[in-house]
């Protein structure tokens, strides 16, 4: 199933590069913006303001996460990515469907920002504490930290496609539904894990516009997607 699943991603790759960069590029700006924001004015900004618009970015990254994972979702499903004036064709993304979706996101990519800020704020500033202090707690709640934190981002890896896919009917309940994906699949989540950070890495050279994270997101909707097939997941919304 891993080696279909690889194979399956790598040509939906090829075959939409221009999307996959167009994708990538906003990413690589909303990432920017807070980042550059900081640098620039660092000398006027307290440590708090600075926590609050990276957090800010954060969110606002997580928001366009979840609206790039529903558009990635017609590739997966093997649809045109297309926009055209009128829906003439069900197959084509229009207009009007892009901004009905990006009002759908924000709650998700809200709650799932602030899970993404937890996390990095457990392995920037609570771990190095722990670890900095010599002694025996110190040292087991640096450990369950650590993993708490290492299943929170593999259960949140699938978050959006579970949100999209799964008749989930709140935020909160595509959450539950994320850990129990993860605790039903602990293996394979931690194969697609790895996989995503090899992803990362030869995306490297193309300074992660192409496959970047628009290609770890497609490959985790559609590793879901053919999870839903094999188990009989809950069958996918429609937009």
């Amino acid at each position: 199933m891993i080696i279909f699943l690889i194979k399956k991603t790598f040509f939906d790759f090829l075959n939409n590069a221009f999307c996959l960069v167009l994708i990538n590029a906003g990413f690589f700006i909303l990432c920017a913006v807070p980042l550059l924001v900081c640098k620039i004015f660092d000398t006027f900004l307290s440590e708090v303001l600075k926590a609050v618009i990276i957090i800010t970015g954060i969110i606002f990254c997580a928001i366009y996460m979840h609206l790039a994972v529903k558009i990635l979702r017609n590739i997966s499903d093997g649809k045109i990515l297309q926009f055209k004036k009128k829906n003439i064709n069900k197959n084509i993304i229009t207009k009007n469907i892009i901004l009905k979706i990006i009002f759908q996101t924000i709650p998700q990519g809200i709650v799932h920002g602030i899970f993404i800020s937890v996390v990095f704020f457990i392995f920037n500033s609570v771990l190095p504490f722990f670890l900095y202090n010599n002694s025996m707690i110190s040292l087991i709640m640096a450990s369950l930290l650590f993993w708490a934190a290492l299943i929170v981002i593999m259960a949140f890896q699938f978050f959006p496609s579970v949100r999209l896919r799964t008749m989930s009917s709140t935020t909160l309940k595509a959450v539950q539904e994320s850990f129990s994906f993860f605790f039903g699949n602990k293996i394979f989540c931690i194969l697609c894990m790895i996989f995503s950070a090899v992803i990362m890495l030869i995306s490297l050279p193309a300074a992660f516009l192409f496959p970047g994270m628009a290609g770890v997101l497609l490959f985790f909707d559609e590793a879901l997607c053919l999870r839903q097939q094999l188990f009989s997941i809950p069958s996918q919304k429609k937009l």
